[in-house]
């Protein structure tokens, strides 16, 4: 019956070592996942920022060119323009001279 008992006795020791080394290693475990999960949260958090900023950027920048379209529009109102080429070389060359810029007519 003593036998029993010191068996049992070591039987339970052994399994709690073994729980709690199992337990260890999970806590370990989430520990290090939680390191990982925080860092790229970061990461993630600094990268949507800085697309977020770009985003603002590019519809001030859509907006500056809108505005200044908008008022080249305004400009032209009453302008007329008279085409004297025949062919879409001479086009292209009218057009360039007249707005200063190098434009095609493809």
């Amino acid at each position: 019956m003593e036998n029993m008992k010191i068996k049992t006795n070591q039987d339970l020791d052994g399994i709690t070592d073994q729980f709690k080394k199992v337990v260890q290693n999970k806590t370990r475990i989430l520990k290090e996942d939680y390191v990982t999960y925080s860092t790229e949260s970061f990461r993630l958090n600094k990268e949507i920022s800085k697309l977020t900023k770009e985003k603002m950027q590019l519809e001030m920048d859509s907006m500056n060119a809108l505005n200044k379209i908008s008022k080249l529009e305004m400009q032209m109102q009453g302008v007329q323009m008279e085409i004297v080429c025949d062919d879409e070389e001479g086009l292209t060359t009218q057009l360039n001279g007249t707005f200063g810029k190098r434009y095609t007519t493809h």
